[in-house]
């Protein structure tokens, strides 16, 4: 996994989703974070097995109503996230397999 973020927690922690749906993890050393401007946050998901490789995007509308929620509501939202498909929340697009 690879996930191209800023260095900022509401774009970061994204990956901390990502590492308990892949079982991916630090002490594994699979997990690599790159710094990039906020426009160009991706992760990178690659199943070795069929060899697959999978590109999600946050969607703007998402990071629209997500972004800068007040710490006192951020438990209500994180419950509305939690419920949403993951269709609301990313873009997927599937690179050519090498």
């Amino acid at each position: 996994m690879t996930h191209r973020t800023p260095l900022q927690v509401q774009y970061s922690c994204v990956a901390d989703g990502w590492q308990a749906a892949t079982g991916v993890s630090a002490g594994k050393l699979n997990p690599h974070i790159v710094e990039v401007p906020p426009q160009n946050t991706q992760t990178v998901i690659r199943n070795k097995k069929p060899g697959q490789t999978l590109v999600f995007h946050l969607r703007p509308e998402f990071l629209a109503k997500y972004l800068g929620v007040p710490e006192d509501k951020q438990k209500d939202a994180g419950r509305e996230v939690d419920a949403l498909p993951e269709s609301q929340i990313f873009t997927v697009s599937a690179l050519a397999s090498k």
